[in-house]
């Protein structure tokens, strides 16, 4: 599976979700990551990002922490989590459990993550 996928959950004005998912055949490993992040546009909203594709350099689920631990707090991102498995379409387009079940914390700023941006540029 390949693509990314974004869902707005709260007080989030005029934000679609989009999905934009297909089935892809990768020559080794696939990868899911997601992550949720907390924005302020209208007040308090909730973005959960996923993104899936091929493991290629620079998007491993390793590198991708790397870049989500490196990332500044106040941006407000939580609930990282990324898998990788070894089959065509073997990798989920929902987000992964630790993402589901993360809480943000106080003190959340409105941002886009770059990580799901990085990510992104590989699918």
């Amino acid at each position: 599976n390949s693509g990314s996928s974004l869902n707005y959950t709260g007080d989030c004005g005029t934000m679609s979700n989009s999905v934009s998912f297909t089935t892809a055949q990768c020559s080794g490993n696939c990868y899911t990551e997601s992550m949720k992040q907390g924005i302020t546009p209208n007040g308090v909203c909730d973005v959960t990002f996923v993104t899936a594709g091929c493991v290629v350099t620079g998007s491993d689920c390793a590198t991708l922490q790397t870049e989500y631990d490196a990332m500044d707090p106040s941006a407000g991102n939580f609930g990282f989590a990324c898998e990788e498995c070894s089959s065509d379409g073997c990798n989920p387009t929902t987000p992964l459990a630790l993402t589901l079940s993360a809480v943000a914390s106080k003190g959340m700023s409105f941002s886009f993550a770059a990580l799901f941006l990085v990510a992104s540029a590989y699918v």
